[in-house]
């Protein structure tokens, strides 16, 4: 992204891979600001002191909340020996997961009940709610993808998969 002040996906010369998704919650935003990292420095501040997914995943669990508090991101970890994971990190709260064996993605929303229940509590703003529910469908209709592969994924499947514009039901989309 040219021209941000951050740097959501990358890699560095260990070989550790990491990509980003906003991941931002319902809590309400009180000033003064409480202290914490900003969302924007986590990527970036993973690559430059970390080599391996396990480094990664214990930088993150122990940097401070997410500021401002209602800020996140989901970051998708990949080291060199193929190790992964998904980090969800947004205000106080931290959650790692890894979608399947061999697989993950991030799509604006925690594939977690519980981490989703937190995060969108008292959401009212209808188009906030559509949101949640298009993440939703993005991430069971890749999951679901990738449940009838046979492993092999390639870049036309990908491309094919990305490029629709069908529902996690399969109905297309206004």
């Amino acid at each position: 992204m040219l021209g941000m002040c951050w740097s959501p996906s990358g890699v560095n010369s260990a070989g550790l891979a990491i990509a980003s998704s906003n991941l931002r919650n319902n809590q309400a935003v009180r000033k003064p600001l409480a202290r914490g990292i900003y969302s924007h420095f986590l990527c970036r501040s993973v690559l430059r002191r970390c080599a391996t997914t396990e480094e990664a995943v214990a930088m993150l669990g122990e940097m401070p909340p997410v500021c401002p508090v209602n800020a996140g991101y989901q970051v998708n970890l990949l080291d060199a020996e193929g190790r992964m994971a998904v980090v969800d990190k947004t205000g106080d709260r931290v959650l790692v997961r890894q979608c399947r064996a061999g697989m993950n993605l991030t799509t604006n929303c925690s594939l977690d009940d519980a981490f989703e229940q937190w995060r969108t509590t008292g959401t009212t703003d209808p188009t906030e709610q559509a949101g949640y529910e298009d993440a939703h469908q993005r991430a069971q209709r890749v999951l679901a993808w990738y449940d009838h592969t046979d492993g092999t994924i390639t870049l036309d499947a990908l491309m094919q998969l990305l490029r629709s514009s069908e529902g996690a039901a399969g109905q297309a989309r206004p």
